[in-house]
């Protein structure tokens, strides 16, 4: 969307824009999810054009920009050249930043900036340079906007002026302000993206999320990454790290250096439990720094000199061998969506498309990184035959379509030229109502809607690997002339927009 929005020529009237985007493809929700990563993301595919292999080529450049900030971190804090290079290797093929890596979320990117961040903080504590001041408060911000998470990483700026003695620097304009507007620019987008959010947060009113948090420090939140630890870094790179942790009690440093990342690994902490937010392992990666960062400790330990580094080597070593060795076993995600995308955007007939699938979001983005002749709207089923809201809330299903009738009746209003479903389940059980409706629609009328195609579907993010069939139908009756007059409800905004074509 913002990719459309810098070519459009509109650029004074994004908010405009965005509703269009959005009745045309229902997927991705600004501003709940910030807006700085998908704006590079944007930028990036002005150069690129829009796909998703440009897309994993951009987190790939994240990860890449995460690992050379993380080095020169390292040097910041005394580090050899070497020993940083093996341990910035290290923390890019952890299982769980490496995971995240072959994905188009947040994660990696966000990494990269706060990591940028970081850097130019310790640039200022080095040389009091202002713009270097001005630059981590400004990379951080930006961290922010693109993961909120990262700003449990900031006290522990505070902390390290405070362990390098330099902490007066902050009782000045520059000094006090700077931080100042961080929280006041970081503070503005979250109150303006709470009334959008609804069910996402637990301060935004309404039916909070079922899932995903705990009471404010609990042990809850504590107790589930601390067991995660292992899937996260590897049993080999945890050992290496709680090493390293050890070693480092034992380092005669600077106070700053010494205590560097256990500030870091602290003050994140402290964010999370406050937050209290648990459940999912990516919610932990902004800690993962501070893990490789100790493991520098066993390099400088003097108790196994001389053979130190050929020992700590060794150890990094078979730490990255494991965490390469564990690629092989990551899941591919979704596949098969590539070739409806494809088969779609081949389709020449006017109206839109009714879409009841899982994962759809992934196929409206392939289907808008194809040339296509006739513009459409993609229009759910689940705000159209249904209102369901996401499902990490124990908001019920509100059933807007009943009978054969009412489907019909939808497809005229919508304008509904052709319908996109998922036409078989591996748990027909769990099999979503609006999808069994119009499976049920689509079987006993075969002369309103022909089957133009059926293409396999693997869920891999799923143990085991669900396999689908999708479908792709074409309505054959009549309909009216115009705009749809379908609109486009957001659950998750408490809103909905006037329809489109």
């Amino acid at each position: 969307m913002i990719h459309d929005w810098l070519r459009s020529g509109e650029i004074l009237h994004p908010y405009e824009f965005a509703k269009r985007s959005y009745v045309q493809y229902p997927a991705f929700h600004l501003p709940y999810h910030p807006p700085v990563y998908p704006g590079l993301l944007g930028l990036f595919f002005t150069a690129t054009g829009v796909s998703y292999s440009a897309a994993r080529c951009f987190t790939a450049l994240c990860l890449w920009i995460a690992g050379c900030f993380f080095y020169r971190v390292l040097l910041k804090t005394g580090t050899q050249a070497w020993t940083a290079f093996l341990c910035s290797a290290l923390l890019i093929t952890f299982p769980e930043i490496a995971y995240w890596s072959r994905d188009t979320m947040s994660e990696i990117p966000a990494l990269a900036l706060i990591m940028i961040g970081t850097y130019c903080f310790l640039v200022w504590l080095e040389s009091q340079s202002t713009w270097a001041y001005v630059a981590a408060f400004a990379f951080a911000e930006a961290a922010f906007l693109s993961r909120y998470l990262t700003a449990g990483i900031i006290p522990a700026w505070f902390l390290w002026a405070f362990l390098a003695r330099k902490a007066g620097r902050f009782y000045s304009w520059i000094g006090a302000g700077i931080p100042a507007a961080y929280l006041i620019v970081g503070g503005a987008w979250v109150m303006f993206s709470l009334p959008y959010s609804l069910y996402e947060t637990r301060v935004s009113g309404g039916v909070g999320p079922n899932r995903n948090y705990a009471d404010v420090f609990t042990l809850k939140g504590a107790a589930y990454y601390a067991e995660s630890l292992p899937a996260m870094l590897g049993w080999i790179g945890l050992l290496a790290a709680v090493t390293g942790l050890v070693c480092t009690f034992y380092e005669d440093r600077d106070r700053l250096a010494k205590w560097f990342w256990a500030c870091w690994l602290l003050s994140y902490c402290g964010l999370i439990q406050l937050v209290g937010i648990y459940d999912e392992t990516r919610y932990f990666i902004f800690a993962l720094p501070a893990f490789a960062g100790w493991i520098v400790a066993i390099f400088r330990h003097s108790g196994i000199a001389p053979l130190r580094n050929y020992l700590a080597t060794a150890m990094v070593s078979a730490c990255l061998l494991a965490n390469v060795i564990r690629f092989h076993d990551f899941p591919q995600g979704v596949t098969g969506y590539e070739r409806v995308a494809a088969t779609m955007a081949g389709l020449a007939e006017p109206g839109n498309v009714l879409i009841s699938l899982p994962e759809q979001a992934h196929l409206m983005f392939l289907y808008r990184s194809h040339p296509v002749p006739v513009q459409r709207s993609f229009i759910r089923a689940d705000r159209t035959l249904v209102i369901r809201s996401p499902s990490y809330t124990d908001v019920p299903v509100t059933m807007l379509a009943h009978n054969q009738n009412d489907v019909l009746q939808i497809l005229k209003r919508g304008r509904i030229r052709y319908i996109v479903n998922s036409a078989s389940s591996v748990e027909p059980d769990r099999e979503r109502e609006e999808t069994r409706l119009l499976n049920k629609v689509l079987a006993s009328n075969r002369e309103w809607f022909k089957l133009l195609a059926e293409f396999p579907l693997e869920l891999k993010d799923h143990n085991p690997i669900r396999h689908e069939r999708v479908a792709l139908w074409q309505f054959l009756g009549p309909l009216p002339l115009g705009p749809g007059e379908l609109p486009v409800v957001i659950p998750t905004a408490g809103f909905s927009l006037a329809p489109g074509r």
